[in-house]
């Protein structure tokens, strides 16, 4: 007797089953008949920058690259990521600041806070690209073809370098 009452359970557990998936996976009534969704594919989205002004120490899954500007303190600039692969680098950039600001990509071996050349100003031998400047709440994007290698991303705006603006940055 227990048997087929373990049998019959085991029956109606895949009926049910079978019936639920119906359901909900079933033909659409005319009311949804025109509407269609279509999930965003994982590798576009862009991850909010650090809070904390400083990128997390994660790896970009597709080219594109997240950057606040002037968001966590007015001289900080914060990438979604730590690093990203080689080839082309989308930089979506967001001036979260409330004045004027850049973002130059420097490609060097030393480190973010070493590029001062004797002043206030970041040295920006092997510069990659900039933005140019940004006004207090624009947003630019910059591609460009990057190396693996150690970059640097700053703002050279008179003072902005010398506040701390500036991190480091990988590719590869």
């Amino acid at each position: 007797m227990k048997k087929s009452l373990v049998t019959m359970s085991g029956a109606t557990a895949t009926v049910l089953s079978v019936l639920a998936l119906t359901a909900c996976g079933g033909a659409s009534s005319s009311a949804d008949a025109g509407s269609t969704t279509t999930p965003a594919p994982a590798s576009t989205s862009i991850a909010a920058p650090a809070s904390t002004g400083q990128a997390k120490h994660e790896t970009a899954t597709s080219d594109a690259v997240g950057v606040s500007l002037g968001g966590a303190k007015e001289f900080s600039i914060a990438p979604a990521v730590a690093s990203t692969a080689p080839g082309a680098v989308t930089f979506h950039v967001r001036n979260d600041g409330s004045v004027t600001h850049e973002m130059v990509v420097v490609r060097t071996d030393r480190k973010a806070g070493d590029l001062a050349s004797g002043g206030a100003r970041a040295d920006e031998s092997g510069s990659a690209g900039e933005t140019g400047d940004m006004a207090a709440g624009a947003r630019k994007t910059l591609t460009l073809k990057l190396p693996a290698g150690h970059y640097v991303l700053l703002c050279n705006l008179p003072g902005h370098y010398a506040g701390g603006m500036y991190t480091d940055f990988t590719v590869g």
